[in-house]
């Protein structure tokens, strides 16, 4: 999982957590998910770990 543009600590709870590295933004999608990623904001992916 070492990748600069998957978020580490999202992975590990079976998510896409690909991260747009431009804006921060970050897929919360399942993992391996059909179609385009749906990034969020950075906050989002904040909570979604809590």
């Amino acid at each position: 999982m070492a990748n600069l543009h998957v978020r580490e600590d999202l992975a590990r709870t079976g998510r896409c957590a690909n991260l747009h590295l431009p804006t921060g933004r970050t897929c919360l999608l399942p993992e391996r998910h059909p179609g385009t990623c749906d990034f969020t904001e950075p906050r989002e992916a904040g909570e979604a770990l809590e």
